[in-house]
């Protein structure tokens, strides 16, 4: 899974430089820019990153301690209330591997980890009728994300849920034609876990409502496509 994070990166990086490199491409194209959106009309995204880890999933607890880089899709869907400006909703997972907490656990079998999230969001587009547009983003919705590993003698499910408060995203997409557009996205997500199911060999051992919460972070790159 790491190697495969690695190289998605450097896929993302790639397509860094190809958005990068748009504008100038953009000036000698011979097909005609895309119309304005209209009012009313639906826009979205498909896209696919690396999202990493920080901050503490509570007080005393970093949440690289139990959660490693993860691959993530998500996807996007909303109505343009102005040609600049859309609100919808956006619903995402990723996969990855399990923190260092569970090396020991993890030695010789399989473990992994996972998170969830849905929410609102809200875009605004500079330039719609642009072959070239940049973008910003907000949301806000609840999230999930647990580790799990199931060697014999070994088997745990650590599980968390609570609320992302701010979904800050930006990115530069590229329209080469009326219907699909490609781009480059960047996100840094806050939140805060508010409750916790800890089980081992199928046994709950403890559970209910974080009693510290802290604020965690998952920053995410990669490309999109948009419709």
């Amino acid at each position: 899974m790491t190697s495969t994070l690695r190289r998605f990166a450097l896929l993302s990086t790639a397509a860094a430089l190809l958005v990068a490199a748009a504008p100038a491409a953009a000036q000698y194209a011979s097909y005609p820019p895309p119309p304005p959106p209209s009012r009313g009309q639906l826009g979205g995204a498909l896209r696919i990153g690396v999202d990493t880890p920080s901050g503490s999933l509570y007080s005393g607890e970093g949440i690289r301690d139990q959660f490693g880089r993860q691959l993530s899709v998500s996807g996007e869907l909303g109505v343009r209330i102005t040609p600049q400006f859309l609100l919808g909703g956006y619903l995402g997972a990723g996969f990855g591997d399990a923190g260092p907490r569970f090396d020991a656990a993890c030695y010789g079998s399989h473990c992994g980890a996972w998170s969830a999230r849905i929410g609102f969001l809200a875009q605004y587009d500079f330039a719609p009728w642009s072959t070239v547009s940049p973008w910003i983003g907000y949301g806000v919705g609840f999230t999930a994300a647990s580790t799990s590993g199931d060697a014999p003698g070994a088997r745990f499910e650590y599980s968390y849920a609570g609320i992302d408060v701010a979904r800050l995203s930006a990115g530069l997409d590229f329209r080469p034609n009326r219907t699909v557009g490609m781009g480059l996205y960047a996100e840094w997500t806050f939140g805060v876990y508010r409750a916790y199911h800890w089980s081992e060999e199928g046994l709950t051992v403890a559970e209910g409502s974080v009693s510290d919460p802290t604020v965690h972070q998952w920053f995410s790159i990669g490309p999109r496509i948009t419709f």
